[in-house]
């Protein structure tokens, strides 16, 4: 599942700076794969926005090769390739 903006106002458009992402895997008790990916940016008026991109079950093996190609798929969808300044992943623990 993959936010939805309105054609005409993408507020990762509209921001005036880089966007950092943070992003999350995990696996499920039936051994399902998914993908939480966050958007952070800054507004022209300096307000600190945070928006869900993806939530996502990870089709295949649950493998950063896996996890980064879907990542970069993500980021394709939402056209800002060339606005991603920083990530943060955070891994799966016990």
């Amino acid at each position: 599942m993959h936010a939805q903006y309105h054609a005409d106002h993408n507020p990762l458009q509209d921001a005036p700076g880089k966007i950092s992402l943070t992003f999350d895997g995990w696996t499920s008790e039936i051994m399902t794969a998914y993908l939480g990916v966050t958007a952070h940016f800054l507004t022209a008026e300096w307000e600190l926005r945070s928006v869900l991109l993806a939530f996502t079950e990870l089709q295949g093996r649950h493998t950063a090769e896996n996890a980064a190609d879907t990542l970069y798929n993500i980021i394709k969808d939402f056209g800002i390739e060339g606005k991603v300044g920083f990530s943060i992943v955070i891994t799966e623990v016990g």
